[in-house]
C-alpha cells in the first residue's frame, strides 16, 4: 500500500465536460483545525511516531522527507470557479500554517490539481507527452479516487539542485568513511556534498506535483474536505492513500478501512502540526532524524491518554 503548466493545454484533448462537482461547502472562509481523540494508554509520542512513518514517503533515491524550497504556484482545473476560489483560498491557508512559501497569483504553476471523470485517459495523456511530470518512477495507473505525483530532486550544499531520475544515483558510503556522496553517471553533474552520517547536508526536494481527483467517485464529498485532502498531498510526499491513521486525520478521508470517527470533515490540528514539522525539519537530515523531529512537532498538540494526567 506504500509504494510543466503548459501542459495542460497540450491536455486540452482529454475531455472534460460532464464531470461532477464537489458538494457544497459553506464553510469557505476559514480553515478550522479539531483536536484528536485517542483510546487510553496509547501515548502521543508513539501516535506522532506511527502517522508519519506511515504517512510521509521518503524520497527514492536521498531516502528522505521531501518539502518545498522554492515557493509554491497552485493551478485548479476542472471546477466552476466558485470552487476554484474555494481550493486555492483553503490551500493558501494551509500552506501558510504550515510554513510553505506561496506565490502571487498569475504565477508559473507547479502544483496541478486536476478533477475529472476520466483520470485514466488525462494520466494516459500527460504520459504520453511527457511522462517526467509523473516523477521519478512515477505511476501510470489510477488506483485511487485521488492520487498524486511527485517530481523530486536532491539540492546540495551549494544549492544547485538535481532531479531524480534514473542517472542520479545516491551512494551511503558511511561503511568505508562519512559523509555520503553523491555518484552518477557522465550525463549527469557530481552535486556538492557536505555534513557527517547524522546530516548528510542533502536535502530531498518537491519539484513538481500533480494532483488527479476522480469528480465521479469523489462528488459525495464537499469543496472543503477534498481542498483540505489535496493540501496534505500537496505539501508532503505520499504514497499512503489506504492506511487508516490512530488518530481522527484529513489522510483518513477517503480510506476504505476507517471508521467515520476517524475522518473529520476538516484538516485536523494534529494534521497541521505534522505539515509544520515537515517545513520545521532539518531537511540535511537523516530520515530518522526527520522523521523524529516531525513527531515530536505533532505530539506538542497530541492529547495525553485518558488514563494519564
Amino acid at each position: 500500500m506504500k509504494r510543466l503548466t503548459g501542459l495542460a493545454a497540450a491536455l486540452a484533448l482529454v475531455c472534460m465536460a460532464a464531470w461532477a462537482q464537489p458538494a457544497p461547502d459553506k464553510k469557505i472562509e476559514t480553515v478550522i483545525v479539531t483536536a484528536p481523540k485517542f483510546h487510553a494508554g496509547v501515548t502521543p509520542n508513539a501516535i506522532a511516531h506511527d502517522f508519519v512513518k506511515s504517512f510521509a514517503a521518503p524520497t527514492v533515491l536521498r531516502d528522505a522527507i521531501a518539502r518545498w524550497q522554492v515557493a509554491i504556484c497552485p493551478d485548479f482545473e476542472g471546477l466552476a470557479p466558485q470552487y476554484v476560489a474555494v481550493m486555492e483560498a483553503r490551500f493558501r491557508t494551509i500552506a501558510g500554517q504550515a510554513g510553505a512559501a506561496m506565490k502571487e497569483k498569475g504565477c508559473k504553476p507547479n502544483l496541478s490539481v486536476v478533477f475529472t471523470p476520466q483520470p485514466q485517459d488525462y494520466l494516459d495523456a500527460i504520459h504520453a507527452k511527457n511522462m517526467d511530470v509523473l516523477g521519478y518512477h512515477g505511476a501510470t495507473a489510477i488506483s485511487h479516487p485521488i492520487q498524486a505525483w511527485y517530481v523530486t530532486g536532491i539540492r546540495d550544499n551549494r544549492g544547485l539542485v538535481f532531479v531524480d531520475k534514473d542517472g542520479t544515483l545516491v551512494i551511503d558510503d558511511c561503511n568505508n568513511g562519512c559523509p555520503p556522496h553523491i555518484g552518477s553517471t557522465s550525463t549527469v553533474p557530481n552535486p556538492s556534498v557536505g555534513g557527517w552520517r547524522f546530516r548528510p547536508d542533502l536535502s530531498s526536494d518537491l519539484l513538481y506535483v500533480t494532483i488527479i481527483v476522480d469528480s465521479s467517485k469523489t462528488a459525495h464529498n464537499t469543496v472543503g474536505e477534498i481542498a483540505d485532502y489535496v493540501a496534505m498531498m500537496a505539501l508532503s510526499r505520499t504514497e499512503d492513500y489506504e492506511d487508516c491513521q490512530l488518530m481522527p486525520s484529513i489522510a483518513n478521508l477517503l480510506s476504505p478501512n476507517c471508521d467515520d470517527k476517524l475522518k473529520p470533515a476538516e484538516i485536523t490540528a494534529s494534521d497541521i502540526a505534522y505539515l509544520r514539522g515537515v517545513y520545521k525539519m532539518d531537511a540535511g537530515a537523516t530520515l530518522q532524524i526527520q522523521q523524529d523531529q516531525i513527531a515530536a512537532e505533532m505530539a506538542k498538540v497530541l492529547p495525553a491518554p485518558a488514563n494519564q494526567p
